[in-house]
């Protein structure tokens, strides 16, 4: 998530708490979990079928000043579930993870979503 895995589960498993009234967010929450999971299964499914050498999925980090602290706005925290969501189930990010063998695709998960982080402006050793 850009964040010590430790942290960055932590806080994840706060957005129910901290925005429990907003469908939206929770929306976008729950398609991330989603995302998570299926990105992983497809990518064994992928490996048992046809493995691929692509290393892809890189985002470039956003321009600027990256946020080292503080809570993420509502609207920056929708922005990196909806696009990190996406991006874990693309075609080069299950590719990606389809090269590794299967005890290192969710290390590989996290650093694409720390990867994303960055891309959306937020520090990856955020908080």
């Amino acid at each position: 998530c850009g964040i010590e895995q430790e942290h960055g589960c932590k806080q994840l498993s706060q957005v129910p708490q901290r925005f429990g009234g907003d469908r939206e967010v929770l929306a976008a929450f729950q398609e991330f979990v989603k995302a998570c999971q299926n990105s992983a299964q497809a990518a064994f499914l992928r490996r048992a079928s046809a493995p691929s050498a692509d290393q892809g999925a890189r985002f470039p980090p956003a321009g600027g000043e990256l946020l080292s602290s503080g809570p993420l706005s509502r609207e920056l925290l929708l922005r990196f579930l909806a696009g990190v969501s996406s991006a874990l189930l693309s075609g080069d990010a299950v590719a990606d993870l389809a090269s590794l063998p299967p005890e290192a695709m969710p290390a590989r998960c996290v650093a694409l979503q720390r990867q994303y982080l960055e891309h959306c402006g937020i520090e990856q050793e955020h908080g």
